[in-house]
């Protein structure tokens, strides 16, 4: 459980990172300056990634688990396609998403870039939602995987790869 713990902490640092240098060209490239309170950013960030992480887990333990679906890549553009169509809908126009991995998040980043908020501003009880709905994807997630791990294992589903 350790070692998952700190392989999905260095991916959270390779993807801020990223996402950083992404933001940073984007801003230039646009001209259109967003309020960059990296104090704010970073842990919203981090605990939004979190709950990514165990929806990646739940898509990688049915991938292997059922080794149906050979070509996992297209399973994966399809979620991509979804998930960049959901990141255009703000939390006000569909309050239901707020239930979702990686929406609140979003939505708390976006106020954070657009509106000049400050990590001090968002209220506890946002902020306290926000570290239960990663928290419960990412058990769910790696509860999962590990189910799956261990079926696939039993039904000797690994022994080519």
């Amino acid at each position: 459980m350790a070692n998952d713990f700190f392989r999905i902490l260095s991916t959270i640092i390779i993807k801020i990172v990223t996402i950083t240098i992404l933001l940073f060209a984007a801003t230039i490239t646009s001209n259109q300056w967003l309020n960059l309170d990296l104090l704010s950013i970073v842990p919203i960030t981090i605990i939004t990634l979190i709950g990514v992480m165990g929806i990646g887990f739940v898509i990688a333990g049915i991938a292997g688990i059922t080794l149906v679906f050979k070509q996992v890549d297209h399973i994966l553009q399809l979620f991509q396609f979804v998930i960049m169509a959901m990141t255009f809908i703000p939390i006000t126009i569909a309050p239901f998403l707020k239930y979702v991995p990686f929406m609140f998040g979003l939505q708390l980043i976006r106020d954070i870039g657009i509106s000049n908020v400050s990590i001090i501003d968002i209220p506890l009880s946002d902020l306290i939602f926000l570290i239960l709905n990663s928290a419960i994807y990412l058990m769910i997630g790696l509860y999962l995987f590990k189910k799956c791990e261990k079926n696939a294992k039993q039904k000797g589903l690994f022994g080519h790869y």
